[in-house]
């Protein structure tokens, strides 16, 4: 059975995916640009990265048009079906401390609902 990841429009709300998420440690978030505000010469949000997978054609694009907790978010799609390895990624570093629990969380949207998957942490845990 396939499913069609409707151009996996996470229009990650503001969140810029708000993988803005966070961790939060005090109640600081601790991402940095995480309601991707600030945008750099490549259109791409400051302190993050986005890597297409194999043949995916998966994209990442900043939207000013959406935002929750700022004017921004990011916009991943990715026009195939669900399968392995047609994927991109998103990602930003963040210190952390030993023995001390963080929580991650995101905002996400999609127009037209799949299968989406948020993983972070060593070996996707």
């Amino acid at each position: 059975m396939s499913h069609r990841l409707s151009p996996v429009v996470l229009a990650c709300l503001c969140l810029g995916v708000i993988l803005a998420a966070a961790a939060w440690a005090d109640d600081k978030n601790l991402m940095p640009n995480a309601s991707f505000e600030v945008v750099g010469d490549n259109k791409m949000p400051i302190a993050w990265e986005f890597h297409p997978i194999g043949d995916s054609g998966a994209t990442c694009a900043v939207d000013a048009t959406v935002g929750r907790s700022g004017t921004h978010s990011v916009k991943l799609t990715n026009p195939h079906v669900f399968a392995p390895n047609v994927y991109g990624t998103m990602s930003s570093w963040v210190r952390v401390k030993p023995s001390t629990t963080y929580t991650f969380s995101l905002y996400a949207k999609s127009d037209d609902p799949g299968t989406a998957w948020f993983g972070c942490g060593k070996d996707w845990e």
